[in-house]
């Protein structure tokens, strides 16, 4: 299995919609079943399900680019939830093996917070 160096820039759910804005309301119910993360857990070993990753890849550092990884809401047909990470560039021709349709296999990409 490949391995790719991934900082999450955002700990998301990638399993479930994630939606932002001041248009959303949720309940304290919801809030109360959020998983947090404390600071000391920086650098950690992380991995993530994804099915394909974005087209676009920037280059935000010397050594470092920048793009998303997504992967299909079960039940909703059309409809995705993606990650923002970096990648370093030792990493990135293993990133761009990824594919970019949306009919890619799920697979599981290593990284650290």
């Amino acid at each position: 299995m490949k391995r790719i160096l991934l900082l999450l820039l955002a700990i998301l759910i990638t399993n479930g919609p994630v939606m932002f804005g001041a248009g959303v309301r949720y309940d304290a119910k919801t809030w109360r079943t959020v998983q947090t993360y404390d600071v000391g857990y920086m650098r950690e070993l992380v991995a993530v399900k994804c099915n394909f990753r974005g087209k676009d890849i920037h280059h935000m550092k010397p050594n470092w680019y920048e793009s998303l990884i997504w992967q299909n809401i079960p039940g909703e047909r059309g409809k995705f939830a993606h990650v923002s990470v970096m990648v370093a560039k030792p990493d990135l021709a293993a990133f761009k093996s990824i594919p970019t349709d949306s009919s890619g296999a799920e697979i599981t990409l290593y990284g650290r917070v």
